[in-house]
């Protein structure tokens, strides 16, 4: 108690918590040894390099506030940005508005603008919704993501920690909708479950095969929105505001399939429209992540292929079990969120161990499993086994 007692606790200021905990807004100021894609004699090649990953961050975070200026104007200035780099120095220019010299109010008096946005960690004009659309967040979002990845550092965890905790509280999740009463219905079917029949249901092999090819689809799509961006700028060289734009236009044309794929399911049928999806995807994602640069763009277009996946297997399911259909479509959606947890920390994994473009690669292997999953699902649907 004598030690706990004579212990001081400090209350840092803003400037003096940045000084003295960089890494948590900054990531590592240290040399670091990894292997980067670099530009020598105008070639790009992939060799190791020492670099400090802290000083990379305060340069894109220059390079991204240039780019926020030409969102928020929509494209009217910041057409430009100029880098310069020498051995001492480095600069960024854009032809952007600037910042207005004026004073506004604070909780510390009258300040110039200025002075608040280069002097204060949590200033910043892009706090309001309607401005979500930038890259930076000037106050957050130059400091939230690598403060919270310090912080995890700071306390020993690693990045795969975050999947783990994700598990737990997937887990107490699932135990409370498992024993939670749920309201009666009006349906004329008997509210009790008929667990003979619900256990001949969920082990059949035809159940077997929708959680496992549910698993994988889900493992795959999570997969896809969590390393995207992270594989466009690693292994494609793509810029920061090119990537975050591809991840948009996956989800996008994921919204724009599920608006017209219910025409081209009730015309071939669930399975058939599953099967077909699912190759159409794998062949997007095949020649998006081993084809040339051009080539890219069909990643972020799989999502048309993905969008009648998820609602395809669980009407599917429905269809074919009335009884007890609450159960088993409970059943399939926990098995939905194992691959959206699963997916993603094996591909992080893998990338870790192997390189991004294998990692990455792990989607196509989800995606190969799913089509075996629903091949397999044909054929017993033509020996009418169900």
């Amino acid at each position: 108690m004598a030690e706990l007692k004579n212990q001081i606790i400090k209350k840092l200021t803003e400037r003096e918590h940045i000084l003295a905990r960089s890494g948590m807004y900054l990531g590592s100021s240290t040399i670091t040894k990894s292997k980067e894609y670099v530009i020598e004699n105008n070639k790009f090649f992939q060799k190791e390099i020492e670099y400090v990953p802290g000083l990379v961050k305060i340069f894109n975070e220059l390079i991204d506030n240039g780019i926020d200026e030409y969102v928020r104007t929509q494209g009217q200035f910041a057409t430009k940005i100029d880098v310069t780099i020498d051995s001492e120095s480095f600069s960024v220019t854009d032809s952007g508005r600037g910042i207005p010299v004026t004073e506004v109010e604070t909780t510390e008096g009258l300040l110039y603008q200025p002075e608040l946005a280069w002097t204060h960690a949590r200033a910043g004009s892009n706090f309001e919704d309607e401005n979500s659309s930038t890259i930076g967040t000037n106050g957050v979002g130059s400091m939230i993501a690598p403060l919270y990845a310090g912080q995890m550092l700071v306390m020993g965890f690693s990045w795969r920690r975050v999947y783990q905790f994700g598990a737990g509280i997937a887990l107490l999740v699932l135990i409370y909708f498992l024993l939670a009463k749920y309201p009666r219905t009006t349906s004329v079917q008997s509210n009790k479950l008929d667990f003979k029949n619900l256990g001949k249901s969920v082990f059949s092999g035809q159940m077997i095969l929708f959680f496992a090819s549910i698993t994988a689809y889900v493992a795959a799509e999570i997969g896809i929105g969590a390393w995207l961006v992270e594989f466009l700028q690693k292994v494609k060289l793509q810029s920061i505001s090119q990537s975050t734009f591809y991840l948009a236009l996956f989800f996008g044309t994921i919204t724009i399939g599920r608006l017209v794929g219910s025409f081209f399911v009730s015309r071939i049928g669930y399975l058939k429209s599953l099967f077909y999806a699912g190759l159409a995807a794998a062949i997007c994602v095949s020649i998006g992540i081993f084809g040339s640069m051009e080539l890219t763009i069909l990643l972020p277009l799989s999502g048309f292929f993905y969008s009648i996946i998820f609602s395809t297997i669980t009407a599917a399911v429905s269809d074919l079990h009335q009884e007890n259909q609450g159960a088993i479509l409970g059943l399939l959606f926990t098995f939905a969120g194992i691959g959206g947890m699963l997916g993603p920390w094996v591909v992080g994994l893998t990338s870790d161990w192997f390189g991004m473009q294998l990692g990455f690669g792990l989607v196509l292997v989800f995606l190969i499993l799913m089509n075996i999953f629903f091949a397999l699902l044909l054929k017993k649907e033509k020996k009418n086994v169900y």
